[in-house]
């Protein structure tokens, strides 16, 4: 059986309590390209439902998706200069 995912987006209350509200959902079906799905999804509500809104994106992935890159040699981090420091 294909697997059928699918995309929901989400609003946070304002204030101190935690309860979200489901603002749209769509099914993903076989085949589907979930990230592309989810981008359509997140332009419309953004432009239909929060048009002139505050708003701010977060997501969240699978468990299964590994976010690594190569190891950086000692001395390197990510948007320094080789030789540290920003040298």
């Amino acid at each position: 059986m294909p697997r059928v995912g699918s995309a929901s987006v989400v609003a946070s209350e304002t204030g101190g309590a935690s309860w979200c509200r489901l603002l749209d959902a769509v099914r993903v079906g076989p085949g589907g390209d979930v990230a592309e799905v989810t981008a359509r999804q997140v332009r419309r509500v953004v432009t239909d439902l929060l048009d002139g809104l505050p708003v701010g994106v977060s997501g969240r992935m699978r468990s299964d998706r590994v976010m690594r890159g190569p190891s950086l040699p000692p001395g390197h981090s990510p948007g320094r200069a080789a030789g540290g420091r920003g040298s």
